[in-house]
């Protein structure tokens, strides 16, 4: 049985396959659960008598329970929003228990407070969704849900009547570049080829280009790529060229111009070749996770879905 499975199983949790979250509501409150970078979240918005959540005295509430504590590593409270970290386990069944501990845990805890669930936005205590903005869950009243929604489409809109500028972005993205070349250098010059400068290079050369172009798409990142690649070569020739210079005791300019030729004269050229399809690999691996990021990215911010509507809301 998949884990998914498993853990709505014993919860009765509902797993958004699209959404990566799993929902439900207990005793009135409205809860989401998600996984993100090897931690699992359980989340909710709640007030005490119309104020936010008292942090530092659930904080304390969780650490004195003796039960509770080995199964929620720590407690998160912006606004109305409360965020409970789950213990991570070397086992899926450990790792169900220490959720199951919270979820028996929390509701329990809000109604001894008396905790009330509320809205994330305004902070009234009613009816709320849990509707997917983005990456990002929000625990919302119909108002608010359809005032963000309607800021979102507006942006999209607004997005798409801006026209990126091709020449600006490649502007961008070589000033970028310059900033992985001269990292690519430095590294190089301590000895080594690292892949910190890879990522460097992709990350200052694409972010470079969505700057100043202003829209990053697939033919940003292609054009970014491709001045990646030659800024690769360019760094990996300096990186030589500076060796080349001190030792035969030449300027930079007549050492750059002439560095092959010595590489190859002095038999080294198959290294000279091998360090540069080192860089050019170290920089693929920094810059397709941050081109495919700034893809996603652009995309998901877009994205608005109803996971869970509220009882007398929006309609799923």
């Amino acid at each position: 049985m998949k884990f998914a499975e498993q853990l709505c199983e014993r919860t009765g949790f509902v797993y958004d396959p699209d959404a990566y979250l799993y929902y439900k509501e207990i005793d009135g409150y409205q809860f989401a659960m998600s996984f993100y970078s090897s931690q699992f979240y359980l989340m909710s918005c709640v007030c005490l008598d119309g104020a936010v959540p008292q942090a530092k005295q659930i904080k304390k509430d969780v650490k004195e329970n003796d039960e509770v504590k080995k199964a929620i590593k720590d407690v998160s409270v912006q606004g109305y929003r409360t965020v409970y970290i789950i213990k991570p386990a070397f086992s899926q069944a450990k790792l169900i228990e220490n959720i199951c501990k919270a979820i028996r845990f929390v509701p329990a805890y809000y109604r001894e407070k008396g905790y009330q669930n509320c809205c994330e936005y305004c902070g009234k205590v009613m009816d709320t969704g849990i509707y997917k903005f983005g990456n990002a869950a929000r625990f919302l009243c119909d108002d608010d849900y359809r005032t963000m929604s309607e800021k979102v489409f507006t942006a999209m809109a607004e997005a798409e009547q801006v026209e990126g500028s091709v020449l600006a972005g490649s502007v961008g993205a070589f000033l970028g570049s310059l900033i992985g070349a001269a990292a690519i250098v430095l590294f190089g010059q301590l000895g080594f080829v690292s892949v910190l400068s890879g990522v460097i290079m992709g990350v200052c050369a694409l972010r470079g280009y969505e700057l100043l172009g202003k829209k990053m798409n697939v033919a940003g990142v292609i054009i970014s790529c491709l001045i990646m690649v030659a800024m690769c070569y360019f760094a990996n020739r300096l990186d030589w060229s500076i060796a080349v210079a001190r030792a035969l005791e030449w300027n930079i300019a007549d050492a750059f111009m002439q560095c092959e030729d010595v590489c190859r004269y002095s038999e080294v050229i198959g290294s000279y070749y091998a360090s540069l399809a080192q860089i050019l690999l170290f920089t693929l691996l920094g810059a397709l996770p941050q081109a495919l990021s700034a893809i996603r990215t652009r995309k998901n911010e877009t994205i608005v879905s109803v996971i869970s509507a509220a009882k007398k809301g929006v309609e799923e």
